[in-house]
């Protein structure tokens, strides 16, 4: 493949020792490649937009019958007995833990991850434990979590991050020892299976994110599943105000009702998600095999059992080869390809959350110098992805 687009370069050569793949050091500028590279790209069929129009003719635009049909098409693809459509992914989780804890109790929850997963345990009346990850996987730590649990420890909220689901085998022996509710933040994880399940089909609750870089988007919106009809009821009520029925309030509630135009798009996204998964594991398969010739860079390490939906792939610098990640980064945008950190701080380290802090967590608190995404979208083009790969490796081996 022409590398011409990349450098204007002087080039070094070694062989490695595995594969006998060529290994290039680079001292020179750095030359963008000439389209930019974007880390996600949402996309519809051509008929949503005829649907989105016949919903506002109709001028139905609150929950109704599209919701309907988009929940239940969710509830089904996911192994859930019941499934709510709701405003956001952090309006999930919310609800989520509504229905799960008591005011004041312990909930445990990874100390890396975005702020949703600690915030929404703090709206729920919670108490964030922060337990620290594994530095292959990034996710939570099991064994950290037993050392974390007591009697006043309520629930857990394993988040599957990026794709990556937490085993199931430890979390249950978990709660099941202190009787604890399991919340999924399945944000990042529509479409990954465990031990060929979806994730629907384990938890007490699992709450999942329609953001614009989620496997699936409505732009906007999330879904809470359970399989528990009492835990079901809770969330139809607090999504809606507590309306049991027209302005008669059984409890207090939120407004984090869903609506037909974001279903619409929810609707269209579910008939193409097998094909979505299927590009983005395609990639990632790619990646894995190049990135292994790429000395100083480690993708993150599935677990066993788990088939990730790659909602983002992410990978590491080796601390131990002294790579700096923001120059990684900054190098890598300068090439024209959206390089992205999920995320530069650990839940410990957020202003924010400093109150809950009781001590660091210390693999969390590494991972976030060292982590940064590369673009993976069904959208992205076998070309595109070699020269995500032929720009990282030119990026790294000019600081090796």
């Amino acid at each position: 493949m022409d590398g011409g687009y990349l450098t204007q370069r002087s080039v070094s050569r070694k062989v490695s020792s595995t594969g006998g793949s060529v290994m290039l050091h680079i001292d020179s500028v750095l030359k963008p490649v000439e389209a930019r590279i974007r880390q996600c790209r949402p996309s519809f069929s051509r008929h949503v937009v005829d649907e989105i129009e016949y919903v506002l003719r109709r001028g139905m635009l609150r929950e109704g019958t599209c919701t309907l049909r988009f929940e239940d098409c969710f509830r089904k693809r996911t192994g859930a007995q019941y499934a709510y459509s709701v405003s956001n992914g952090t309006a999930a989780l919310h609800l989520g833990l509504l229905c799960c804890i008591e005011p004041g109790c312990r909930v445990l929850v990874p100390g890396f991850s975005f702020i949703a997963s600690a915030s929404a345990v703090v709206h729920a009346g919670g108490v964030p434990v922060f337990v620290d990850v594994d530095p292959e996987t990034f996710l939570l730590d099991i064994d950290d979590a037993w050392e974390k649990t007591d009697e006043s420890t309520g629930a857990i909220v394993p988040v599957h991050l990026f794709g990556n689901v937490v085993p199931y085998d430890g979390l249950l022996e978990l709660a099941e020892e202190y009787d604890l509710r399991i919340v999924h933040d399945a944000a990042q994880a529509l479409g990954s299976t465990y031990m060929g399940a979806e994730l629907g089909e384990f938890s007490d609750v699992s709450c999942y994110s329609f953001y614009p870089s989620k496997i699936i988007t409505t732009g906007e919106g999330g879904m809470v599943t359970t399989y528990s009809e009492e835990l079901g009821h809770r969330v139809e009520l607090l999504k809606n105000h507590g309306e049991t029925e027209k302005y008669l309030h059984t409890l207090l509630g939120y407004n984090f009702r869903g609506n037909e135009v974001a279903s619409v798009l929810g609707l269209d996204q579910m008939t193409r998600l097998d094909y979505f998964l299927e590009k983005r594991r395609s990639i990632a398969r790619y990646y894995d095999l190049a990135i292994g010739n790429i000395e100083g860079v480690v993708p993150q390490r599935v677990t066993e059992g788990t088939e990730s939906c790659y909602n983002y792939y992410t990978v590491r610098v080796d601390p131990a080869m002294e790579l700096d990640r923001d120059m990684i980064v900054m190098d890598m945008r300068n090439m024209n390809i959206e390089t992205l950190v999920h995320y530069p701080f650990a839940l410990t380290e957020q202003p924010a959350l400093r109150k809950y802090v009781t001590e660091p967590c210390q693999v969390a608190e590494e991972l976030a110098k060292n982590v940064f995404s590369i673009p993976i979208h069904p959208y992205l083009t076998k070309r595109e992805a070699e020269q995500v790969i032929l720009a990282l490796r030119t990026v790294v081996y000019r600081y090796l």
